[in-house]
């Protein structure tokens, strides 16, 4: 598991280094949404229903994600981007009597190909990596038909089941875009585990996002 966070933390960091050298040298000046030809930003709100799958169990929850990235072309002659920006995500779950609350700061650096179908379509498929930063997160616990009533804490602490702060995923999905606005679905999960158990987070993202 170290080695496969390894390789994913350097291909994050490689990638980084290629998106700062990009950015560096793209005219925002000349950037069309429409031809997509010299990248483009864009402002998103995703819709993120989740889950925490164990080897017998899982534990759904809802994230809301606020995001700002940057498409960089990478080939002047071929419509392939580097999506680079970042974004923070509440999440709320609230199952069996266990209820959490946490608030997260994530990466994404993801290849984008723009089909251009006409000048107000274009469909976007991409496929990435995403770190996330785990700032903050409470749980709280009640049932009152048994012996245990109410506890609650922090829900990165060692003694509660030792949270992770920092994870590293991948996700694939496709961006459908009309003029200024765009639509997009995406899957994926993380590689190393959510807590000290066997859990890892699965992701479903939905996503409305404006192009500027």
């Amino acid at each position: 598991m170290r080695k496969i966070r390894f390789i994913a933390v350097a291909a994050l960091m490689a990638m980084g280094t290629s998106a700062f050298a990009q950015f560096t040298n793209v005219n925002s000046s000349g950037t069309t949404a429409a031809s997509g030809s010299k990248g483009w930003n864009s402002f998103y709100l995703q819709w993120n229903p989740s889950k925490i799958k164990y080897d017998v169990y899982s534990y759904d929850f809802t994230g809301l994600t606020l995001g700002l990235n940057r498409f960089i072309s990478l080939a002047p002659s071929t419509p392939i981007f580097l999506e680079a920006g970042g974004a923070i995500q509440y999440s709320y779950g609230d199952k069996n009597h266990y209820q959490i609350n946490a608030l997260s700061f994530k990466v994404p650096l993801n290849l984008t190909y723009n089909w251009q179908v006409s000048n107000v379509f274009a469909i976007a498929p991409y496929a990435g990596l995403t770190a996330r930063i785990n700032a903050w997160g409470r749980y709280k616990y009640k049932d009152d038909d048994y012996y245990y009533g109410e506890s609650k804490g922090n829900l990165f602490s060692s003694d509660e089941g030792g949270a992770k702060r920092f994870q590293v995923g991948w996700q694939a999905g496709a961006n459908f875009k009309f003029n200024k606005v765009y639509i997009g679905a995406s899957y994926g999960t993380d590689f190393n585990k959510f807590d000290d158990g066997d859990g890892k987070i699965h992701t479903t993202s939905v996503t409305l996002g404006f192009i500027f």
